[in-house]
Parts: C-alpha cells; structure tokens; sequence
C-alpha cells in the first residue's frame, strides 16, 4: 500500500518526535523534530485523528512547515498520511506513509488497513515501556532489599553511613 513508513515516538514529554524505524531512518536523516513545527505531524497528534492528504486542497488546509524543515526527507512530501498512536486516548507516537517515489495515490482503504497496524503498534509500544518500568522497579526494589540486609547486619555508625552513602549513589546511577 505505500512506499514509505516512518515511526515517530513522543520524546520530552510530547514536545518533539524522535523517527526510530522505517524507511527514511538512516544516518544524515535529522531524528528528531519538535512537534510545535511540523505541520501536519503537530495536527494529528493533536487531534488525536489520523490525517489523510491525498490532493492540493487537502494540502492547502495542513499547517505550513517552517522554512528550516522544508528540506526533512520525511517532511517534504505532498501526499500522506500521519497515523496517531494512541495508547487509552494519549498519543505516545506516529506513523507517517506516503507514496513519494512513485507519486501512486494514497487511498482510503490503505489508510484503514494502516490505521489498524497502528493500533496493534500503540498497544505493543506501550507493553514496551511498561515492561522497561516493570524492571527499573524491580532493580529500585533488589537495590534497597541488598542495602536492607547489610545495614541489619551491624550497629556502627561508621559503617552504617557508608552504607547509606553508598546506596544513595547507586540508586541514583552515579556508579
């Protein structure tokens, strides 16, 4: 259905789009774009509603990009689509197609089809992040059983702080 598949994940809290897979993602390809200025990107996210541009007209009603990224090779195209990913209605990410190489329409059925890839993709991403913060949690949780049982096993105060010190650095990630 399209030549071109671009996946963009929310970074800063939403502010910008990191592409971390597809067909554009290579090195030289600027990775990340903040989302205040691009354009159609910036509308879908916001929206929360798949946005389809498939003539001039359609075009016309996209918000403009800015002069800095009219040379992006995944911007710069005028047919495409740019499907939110939506995790219990927040957006976590986009998936941008088009057919750029060959100029072949995009069509609406081959959007639906994408649309539904893109709920299997939300759902996958955020099982991801759930399962990073499920083991950050269990390392946070080891990481004060360990200090726990040292500091049980002795009543020196010198000791104890060491281990406090200790402990405090390593649960910051400053080993």
């Amino acid at each position: 259905y399209f030549e071109r598949l671009n996946v963009w994940l929310e970074e800063d809290g939403g502010a910008a789009l990191r592409l971390v897979a597809g067909s554009d993602c290579r090195p030289g390809v600027p990775a990340v774009v903040p989302l205040a200025q691009a354009g159609g990107f910036r509308e879908a996210w916001e929206s929360g509603i798949t946005l389809m541009v498939a003539d001039d007209e359609q075009l016309a009603r996209v918000p403009r990009l800015p002069a800095q990224w009219h040379r992006h090779p995944v911007l710069r195209t005028r047919r495409f689509a740019v499907v939110p990913l939506l995790v219990q209605g927040r957006p976590v990410g986009l998936v941008s197609v088009d057919n750029k190489p060959s100029r072949r329409p995009i069509t609406r059925r081959g959007v639906a089809h994408l649309e539904l890839f893109c709920q299997q993709l939300a759902t996958s991403v955020n099982n991801a992040r759930l399962y990073q913060e499920t083991r950050q949690r269990e390392r946070d949780a080891t990481l004060l059983l360990e200090v726990t049982r040292k500091l049980s096993s002795t009543l020196e105060l010198d000791a104890v702080l060491d281990l406090v010190a200790d402990g405090t650095i390593a649960a910051l990630g400053c080993v």
